[in-house]
């Protein structure tokens, strides 16, 4: 697959399962149609690229051998080496989950166009010996109460620190060139805790646009832990794993994009974050952020 003619808008990475090839085949088909802006790469270990190759459009990230190591490493693989392909912004998902880029692509209009990291904002200190994230919390005050509770196992950790949720992380050109040579391969790095451990390196920059798009990306599952469809509610659809769940899905895309048409691009909520949280001083990191808030309105 050849890179577009045109310096792409977002350069995105798919964190792929060797398994799990018609994953691949079918965000292919997806993605298609948006290739003249977007830009896809599937990553997938080396040691996969050495026994079997890889499509013009995969790459190959050295990944440990303990099987809890594969996501963890890919992450740190795949941040490492993102600005092969020089684009405005770069992103990360999970071969499990589907965007909706007509969606995407028309809020990337109005988000800032440096020193931004974002997604769906989430909150976990960390054991600095175990690289393990503990008292976690989906707000920052939720964060705070965590690591005051004498019933939590917070003592001795770092945190707060602010993370971006997984199935879509978003970073701006210079953050993620500012971010990537900090990453280093380590075998307590583990699945599960990835999102945390890109962001306690995030966590050390000393300025940075942090965007929240927890309202525009809604509850991404579209299963429930029982195994119930829950439906799609935004452009992020995770845990599309069966052939039905992903037809399902893009049936579910097409019909928002048929009824609600883009709108105008959403204003931008931006201040700093002290402002709206003064107890941000708590945090190891943060205290001059600013906070961007997307608006919910812009969902549709």
């Amino acid at each position: 697959m050849s890179v577009p003619a045109t310096r792409p808008l977002l350069v995105l990475g798919v964190l792929c399962n060797e398994r799990r090839p018609r994953w691949r085949e079918r965000l292919r088909s997806l993605y298609a149609p948006f290739a003249d802006r977007v830009l896809v790469r599937y990553v997938l270990s080396s040691q996969f690229q050495r026994r079997h190759g890889l499509a013009a459009d995969e790459v190959g990230v050295p990944v440990g051998r303990g099987s809890d190591q594969h996501c963890a490493h890919k992450m740190v693989g795949w941040w490492s080496i993102a600005q092969r392909w020089p684009a405005d912004y770069y992103a990360k998902t999970d071969d499990d989950a589907m965007l909706d880029l007509p969606r995407l692509l028309h809020v990337l209009g109005a988000l800032p166009a440096s020193g931004l990291y974002g997604g769906i904002l989430r909150y976990s200190s960390i054991n600095e010996r175990t690289l393990e994230g503990v008292c976690w919390a989906s707000g920052a005050f939720g964060a705070l109460r965590q690591r005051a509770s004498p019933r939590e196992n917070c003592a001795h950790t770092r945190g707060p620190i602010v993370f971006a949720e997984g199935p879509f992380v978003l970073m701006s050109s210079d953050v993620q060139a500012w971010v990537a040579p900090r990453l280093r391969l380590d075998e307590r790095q583990r699945c599960h805790f990835e999102d945390l451990l890109l962001g306690r390196e995030v966590a050390l920059r000393e300025e940075l646009r942090l965007v929240n798009l927890g309202p525009l990306l809604a509850e991404p599952n579209v299963f429930s832990t029982r195994g119930a469809w829950l439906g799609v509610n935004g452009p992020l659809a995770h845990w599309t794993r069966s052939d039905e769940a992903f037809n399902r899905t893009v049936d579910e895309f097409r019909n928002a994009s048929s009824l609600y048409p883009p709108r105008p691009v959403p204003k931008q909520q931006c201040a700093p974050w002290r402002d709206s949280f003064p107890r941000v001083r708590e945090f190891p990191c943060c205290a001059n952020w600013s906070l961007w808030e997307a608006d919910a309105a812009s969902k549709e």
